[in-house]
């Protein structure tokens, strides 16, 4: 399979449709593709994220992003390693542990992953492109159920959360790498090895944070663009591999080009 962010579908009896692998941050790395995508977004009818974002701002507070029943990672970890784990972040990212004491932890390091880049834009690269389309009138529509999101995102036990957490501190270096590998894999369009950093990174959740989640976009995009012309924004780890949503738009007789 060719190595493409950006890939424009077609299949009998459905609307001519395109599909393009985001990240979540703000670097330039993230924006290469931007005046070309603006272009396509201006001729279809629905753009989709993976899920509505205007949902989350029904959700006060973004409460599902906190632990359940008032939680804190203070009351989970010792003070001594809550302390260690503080004052490394403190040294190697200059985020302090304290101020997300309520948040689950893979919000947070996902948070650590998105401000090791640069930030030469103000909004994420997925929520650009929503406002965007937003500002064209475009209908939008999001890939899956923003509720689903979060029990996917409470399904992944706190313990092996605050192992993540643990890990990263103790491998700060390594992490700020990979994080860079990333965004080098992602100017480069590389979206097999994103694909394969991603499914190593998750281990044992890679079925319901990567193939479940593969399937029912893939299927939204089949039912979505039945009725009218779509532009799909996901995270480009979601495209590559055999249950990937390119294979299984293929497997379902869409034909694929890249762009």
């Amino acid at each position: 399979m060719k190595q493409s962010l950006l890939w424009k579908l077609q299949k009998e009896n459905h609307h001519t449709s395109f599909l393009f692998g985001t990240m979540h941050v703000k670097s330039q790395a993230a924006f290469q593709r931007i005046e070309q995508v603006k272009r396509i977004l201006e001729d279809v009818d629905v753009f989709a994220a993976e899920y509505h974002l205007d949902e989350v701002q029904s959700h006060a507070a973004n409460e599902h992003l906190f632990i359940p029943e008032g939680g804190k990672i203070s009351d989970i970890l010792s003070k001594k390693k809550f302390e260690r784990i503080r004052n490394q972040l403190i040294k190697s990212f200059s985020i302090d542990l304290q101020l997300f004491d309520r948040f689950l932890p893979m919000v947070l390091v996902n948070f650590i992953g998105e401000a090791i880049l640069s930030q030469e834009y103000n909004l994420p690269l997925d929520v650009y492109l929503w406002k965007y389309a937003k500002s064209l009138d475009k209908k939008l529509k999001g890939m899956e159920t923003f509720e689903s999101q979060r029990k996917i995102l409470h399904n992944i036990s706190l313990s092996d959360q605050i192992k993540m957490l643990k890990d990263l501190a103790r491998n700060t270096g390594k992490y700020r790498k990979n994080i860079f590998r990333m965004s080098m894999w992602y100017e480069e369009e590389q979206i097999q090895k994103l694909y394969k950093n991603g499914k190593q990174s998750l281990g044992k959740y890679k079925h319901i944070l990567l193939k479940n989640r593969n399937k029912k976009i893939a299927a939204r995009f089949d039912q979505i663009s039945e009725s009218r012309s779509l532009f799909c924004a996901v995270g480009a780890g979601h495209l590559a591999g055999n249950y990937g949503i390119l294979v299984l738009l293929k497997n379902n007789n869409w034909k694929l080009e890249a762009i």
